[in-house]
């Protein structure tokens, strides 16, 4: 009987516990007051579909909670569930597939090991068995038609501890799954990226091939937002491009910034060619890429130069040329989504002001919209500091 009641006793704690967790995040949410755009200049409906995160942070200086800033007072209705702002990382083309193919899309949650086409899903991720230098990638494949799924399991050689899967792509019947490896050289004292292909046969369940096409220090994969993913991103395509950073070091262990490169690499070919950019000599460059287009943002000093780079024409077309307004002391983080450039400006410090948004054209530079963050209307206007980390734009339909 004994026995008995302490279970009991402990799945009540348990579920009161969980039951206290919850009501406290669903009371923090509500009673965080929600942000929006406030149109200044420019056309409202240019601000559609931008969502903002970042941490609002007490006197204390400790992050007291997260928040969300919505493109216009109607997207508030299109908030998403209580566990989808639980999770920054939500995804709703990866939420879509793991709702209609919950058996095939359990426990592959990394957008980048997803690969999508008409008749396929696809997805490669890498194993590792605890305390082993081996490890083995695993490959899902489930056939649209007739939903038929296949798995098998490759051994690889040993890898760096933080190798993961950076992009999948079906090439004339073969699978290639592209991984990035980051190791450390005693030699110059810098942390080395590799950047492995593996080409595999997917009827043999075999490596036809492993290269490795990429390895510098300071390279970056660039996508619409490289540091979050989308699953967007797992269509086709023939190219992947990188970014890399020349950095020297002088005697006192100062970092200097030498100029930025574009590597592109070509499934077709198997080839990496790096991309004369031609920046200017004090620019610090931002990289965006969507579709076959990469857009460059080269900035020096308030002004801000934006060209494109066609990977399958391998041409240049010089965009506009921009005037930052980023006030004395404010952060800033930028995008690119179509044709527009979105610029976000905030203090680094707590003011009165909670940032601003300026949309521009990449074509012409002209502004097409500037609104400052405010809470939506009859919420509390104490704020603390803000601090965003994430400017994102839903594409148009």
């Amino acid at each position: 009987m004994k026995k008995y009641l302490y279970s009991f006793l402990l799945t009540a704690f348990i579920l009161a516990g969980l039951g206290f967790f919850y009501s406290q995040m669903v009371s923090s949410e509500t009673t965080s007051p929600p942000f929006t755009l406030e149109r200044v200049e420019g056309d409202a409906d240019e601000a559609e579909g931008v969502s903002i995160r970042g941490h609002r942070y007490n006197g204390g200086g400790q992050s007291d909670q997260e928040v969300k800033v919505v493109g216009s007072p109607r997207d508030i209705e299109e908030q998403l569930s209580f566990l989808e702002q639980m999770d920054v990382h939500w995804d709703p083309l990866m939420n879509a597939l793991q709702n209609e193919h919950r058996s095939f899309m359990r426990g592959k949650d990394n957008p980048s090991s997803l690969y999508i086409d008409d008749q396929f899903i696809i997805y490669a991720d890498l194993r590792r068995t605890t305390g082993e230098s081996e490890s083995m990638m695993e490959i899902s494949i489930l056939d649209h038609k007739d939903e038929e799924e296949v798995s098998f399991e490759i051994d690889l050689p040993a890898q760096a501890l933080s190798s993961r899967v950076i992009d999948v792509q079906l090439i004339e019947s073969e699978l290639k799954v592209t991984t990035e490896s980051y190791t450390y050289q005693e030699t110059n004292e810098q942390q080395q990226t590799d950047i492995d292909v593996y080409s595999i046969n997917i009827s043999g369940q075999s490596i036809n091939d492993a290269e490795t096409v990429i390895s510098e220090p300071h390279v970056q994969m660039i996508g619409s937002d490289s540091s979050m993913p989308s699953a967007s991103s797992a269509e086709p395509s023939d190219h992947l491009a990188f970014s890399t950073r020349s950095i020297t070091v002088d005697e006192g262990g100062n970092e200097q910034i030498e100029g930025d490169s574009l590597l592109v690499y070509s499934y077709q070919t198997n080839q990496v060619d790096e991309v004369d950019l031609n920046l200017s000599e004090a620019g610090m460059a931002e990289f965006y890429h969507s579709d076959d287009v990469i857009d460059i943002v080269d900035t020096t000093g308030d002004i801000a130069h934006i060209s494109t780079y066609d990977l399958g024409s391998e041409t240049f077309t010089e965009g506009s040329r921009i005037e930052l307004p980023i006030e004395d002391g404010w952060q800033s983080m930028s995008q690119i989504s179509g044709e527009r450039f979105y610029l976000l400006s905030y203090p680094s410090s707590q003011e009165s002001s909670m940032g601003e948004l300026h949309i521009f054209s990449v074509e012409s530079g002209e502004t097409l919209y500037e609104g400052r963050i405010v809470p939506v209307e009859g919420e509390a206007t104490e704020h603390g500091q803000l601090e965003y980390y994430e400017l994102t734009v839903e594409p148009e339909d």
